[in-house]
């Protein structure tokens, strides 16, 4: 778990969930995967003695809506510290999009108040019910307490509008064709496969892009992708109360994952 109020690093929550997946549902005793500082690769893994480029991507779909949403929670945290309110894990969850006001502003300012009362009463709780913050005909916004420790707020897990399928669809294959064309090109032009046969792209959903069913209905019509050994889909999951240890649970925890595609059939578990 990074320090309190630190960013989070996509990339490494996408690795970390990657690893996690080969050993827990596909049963590979053996796996590791180093960053790379000039990268591409993202990160070199060895997988039962044999070695990958790993390169990871984000698909997103609002950057600027969901920049708003972590500002949001950065200021919430940094509000709490500075009157000594935060006291344990919390995170907060958007519903579909509701309306984010503007910094400074009066509804920015209630909004940061009320979090700011919800802090407050659940100081000494290990554990809390979530709040509403904010409900619009757009969406909402939800505060919860997960665990006593660490000290932060949470802004990576929200529930987005659920999008027709036709409509989820092609917006994912433009970008799932974007992304396998790209890092295909960017690998080749730095010769990683002279050093390394096979490489593996990892998809990193941050956002909640689609349902894991429209996202492999989608990858269907991506050409090229078969060059990759493997491709991973990471997406966020929301972790409810019975699912929460003493422990506060790594980053990964709240992502789960599937193959698109792979080479190895044994991962197709």
């Amino acid at each position: 778990m990074p320090q309190p109020g630190a960013r989070i690093d996509e990339e490494e929550v996408c690795k970390d969930c990657f690893v996690d997946h080969l050993k827990r549902v596909c049963g590979c005793i053996d796996v590791t995967a180093t960053p790379e500082k000039n990268d591409p690769p993202d990160y070199w893994a060895r997988i039962s003695g044999k070695l990958f480029a790993v390169e990871v991507t984000s698909i997103v779909n609002d950057q600027a809506y969901m920049a708003s949403c972590k500002r949001f929670a950065q200021d919430i945290e940094a509000h709490a510290r500075q009157n000594d309110m935060l006291k344990g894990f919390y995170a907060l969850a958007f519903e579909r999009e509701p309306a984010i006001p503007r910094r400074r502003s009066n509804d920015w300012e209630y909004l940061v108040a009320s979090a700011m009362v919800y802090l407050r009463q659940t100081a000494t709780l290990p554990q809390a019910d979530a709040i509403i913050l904010a409900n619009d005909r757009e969406g909402k916004i939800s505060c919860k307490k997960f665990a006593p420790v660490p000290d932060r707020v949470d802004w990576g897990t929200w529930l987005p509008t659920p999008k027709f399928q036709d409509e989820t669809e092609s917006e994912l294959s433009v970008l799932l064709q974007k992304a396998v064309t790209g890092k295909r090109e960017r690998i080749e032009k730095k010769r990683v496969p002279e050093i390394c046969g096979d490489a593996i792209l990892l998809f990193y959903d941050a956002y909640s892009f689609g349902a894991v069913q429209d996202v492999k209905a989608a990858f269907r019509s991506v050409k090229g992708f078969d060059w990759f050994h493997s491709v991973f889909w990471v997406y966020p999951v929301w972790r409810s109360p019975e699912t929460q240890t003493a422990a506060p649970l790594p980053l990964s925890s709240w992502r789960e994952g599937c193959f698109l595609h792979t080479r190895e059939t044994a991962w197709l578990r």
